[in-house]
């Protein structure tokens, strides 16, 4: 990438995820979080693809989609843009963080293994239509529908520690502004949202055909 459009595509990860913090955190609502990630996303898809979520840049760099050195910054800019919208949501609106759902040590394999399916559907969603440009305009508008329906499904059936784990970079900064890290566990959001990207992304090249290379 160019100096400045490497840089707005880090301004629109940074952004992105900092405005579906802010709404998140502020509301509770995962109608409204849902419009808010699809309107960032949409927002974004022209600058920076609107990843707006580690799990599909780590598995677009494993898959060789992207450059390693393009997909630590984004990394390192969706980490910033949760940290700046949960700071706001502190220091200006005078809140205080809610402690993400934990993970039962004896159900770590179960929880990984929800992780993985939850993020396979979202991520299909994701290649669908933001990721191959399918739906041109407001795709990102499909991945926030489905990330509304998946928050509420898991929500209702009691599985907020999946519900929470849909987006990693939110879920450590969360834990580590709110100080409630737990070593042991926290690396199951990661390993298990990358997973399901991962798979999700070679369902798609092995089933539709598909080989782009995403930038």
């Amino acid at each position: 990438m160019g100096m400045n459009k490497d840089m707005q595509a880090m301004g629109a990860e940074f952004f992105g995820v900092m405005i579906v913090v802010l709404v998140g955190a502020s509301t509770g609502s995962a109608m409204l979080t849902g419009i808010a990630l699809g309107l960032m996303m949409t927002m974004a898809m022209a600058v920076s693809a609107g990843h707006l979520n580690p799990a599909i840049t780590l598995a677009q760099m494993a898959l060789q989609k992207m450059e390693p050195e393009d997909g630590l910054k984004y990394i390192a800019a969706q980490l910033a843009g949760a940290a700046g919208g949960f700071l706001i949501y502190m220091h200006v609106l005078s809140e205080d963080l809610v402690k993400t759902s934990g993970f039962a040590a004896d159900g770590i394999w179960l929880t990984l293994a929800g992780l993985l399916v939850v993020m396979m559907i979202y991520t299909l969603v994701w290649i669908a239509t933001v990721g191959t440009g399918m739906v041109e305009g407001h795709g990102g508008l499909g991945v926030g529908v489905m990330f509304w329906l998946l928050m509420e499904s898991l929500e209702r059936t009691g599985n907020l520690s999946m519900a929470d784990g849909m987006n990693a970079a939110i879920h450590l900064m969360q834990d580590i502004l709110g100080g409630t890290v737990e070593g042991g566990t926290f690396w199951l959001v990661w390993l298990g949202t990358f997973l399901g990207a991962l798979v999700a992304f070679w369902v798609w090249d092995e089933f539709m055909g598909e080989d782009d290379d995403e930038e």
